[in-house]
């Protein structure tokens, strides 16, 4: 009875950690993905400020 609910604990502790991975990842993506887009914005207001 014990060994059932461990098993059971367990398999549910395994989904939620995979399911909070998958929401860790998708957010760092973004968070990285906006990074890049600032980055690029930066880079065309550099080169516009040189270019007036």
């Amino acid at each position: 009875m014990m060994s059932n609910y461990a098993d059971k604990w367990l398999e549910e502790a395994k989904g939620k950690v995979k399911s909070t991975g998958v929401w860790i990842t998708v957010v760092s993506a973004l968070i990285v993905f906006a990074f890049i887009v600032m980055m690029i914005t930066a880079l065309y207001d550099v080169s516009n400020v040189l270019q007036h």
